[in-house]
């Protein structure tokens, strides 16, 4: 019966410090509001993406980031691209503004596509509708659209893509 005591004591300490140092490290790192841009690189894994976090301030621990990530799931849900954070947002809220995607967006356009194929993947990539895509076509010359990967804010105009395009292709 004292083994059984000793070992629920021993659960218990061991749940309750466990608990403990979990809600320490999900805790906001700082109390003022600041903001840093934080940049995924494709490719980035949980465990790079918390070692980053760290070391740029945002997070108390990767390991728990990573933790976190891998346990519930969401891991593969993180998409490259770059994301405005505070270390005044707890652990968890940068993880959920990491799965709301980023500001920018990754847009690769290959070789021999026609100007509206080319608008077809702004709009499907950037979530805009028919109007963006009748704009394009409007704006687009053919030809001058300079096949690259580019990186767009989800906000941009399409005679902002175009003008970039150019601008490359030049």
């Amino acid at each position: 019966m004292k083994r059984f005591w000793l070992f629920l004591s021993g659960l218990v300490l061991l749940l309750g410090g466990g608990s403990y140092f979990f809600y320490q490290n999900i805790k906001p790192l700082a109390t003022e509001e600041h903001f840093k841009d934080f940049l995924v690189t494709r490719g980035m894994g949980a465990s790079q993406i918390g070692n980053k976090l760290q070391k740029e301030g945002l997070i108390r621990s990767a390991l728990i980031f990573k933790i976190v990530v891998q346990m519930s799931g969401v891991a593969s849900k993180i998409q490259a691209g770059e994301y405005r954070l505070s270390p005044k947002m707890s652990l968890l809220e940068i993880i959920d503004k990491l799965l709301g995607g980023p500001q920018e967006i990754w847009v690769t356009i290959p070789e021999g596509l026609r100007k509206e194929e080319i608008a077809e993947r702004f709009a499907s990539v950037l979530e805009k509708d028919q109007e963006f895509i009748q704009e394009f076509l409007s704006l687009a010359d053919e030809g001058y659209l300079f096949p690259d990967t580019y990186i767009f804010p989800k906000t941009i105009s399409a005679s902002a893509v175009i003008s970039k395009m150019k601008e490359t292709f030049e």
